[in-house]
């Protein structure tokens, strides 16, 4: 993780979209985690080296975008979160780093391990592009039933997404 505040901006200029406000619509705290006061999209990346707090807006992690965890993640998003054109098929363990999103959550059709998306609070929405897989999903948000989620996942034939 990069800890240097000045180096924090070096790597969000060279890779952080804002949508609203200026490209420095962000706030690092002492302890050297970003908020954004907007949108932000992160692209050509190889993981996050920087520790994100909250987005006040809409987050995508997109383009050639990849990573192997979700480390630096945001922990809360106020809007909508897009994987839809990143290289990240599993979300496995999103749910352990992100726990609030206000809006919609948009990801690859071939994304897998999905049951860790009805446990993050706020969710409006789940879309994966996978006509039943989106309508089991959507039916099971705010239930935290992932239980009964992952039986009809499964049934529908869909292990891979079924998985945490």
């Amino acid at each position: 993780m990069i800890t240097d505040p000045a180096e924090i901006q070096k790597w969000l200029f060279q890779r952080a979209m804002m949508r609203r406000g200026s490209p420095n619509d962000y706030t690092v705290t002492p302890d050297c985690v970003v908020n954004s006061n907007s949108d932000m999209y992160l692209q050509r990346c190889e993981g996050i080296p920087i520790q994100l707090g909250t987005i006040n807006g809409n987050f995508s992690f997109a383009g050639t975008s990849s990573a192997d965890s979700f480390e630096g993640f945001p922990h809360t998003i106020k809007g909508h979160f897009s994987l839809y054109t990143s290289k990240i098929n599993s979300v496995t363990g999103i749910d352990k780093v992100i726990k609030c999103i206000n809006g919609d959550i948009v990801l690859n059709h071939n994304s897998t391990h999905l049951l860790g998306l009805l446990l993050i609070q706020g969710v409006n929405k789940i879309d994966v592009d996978r006509g039943p897989v989106d309508v089991i999903l959507n039916k099971y948000l705010g239930t935290g039933d992932i239980l009964s989620a992952q039986d009809e996942l499964i049934d529908a034939g869909f292990i891979d997404q079924a998985r945490l």
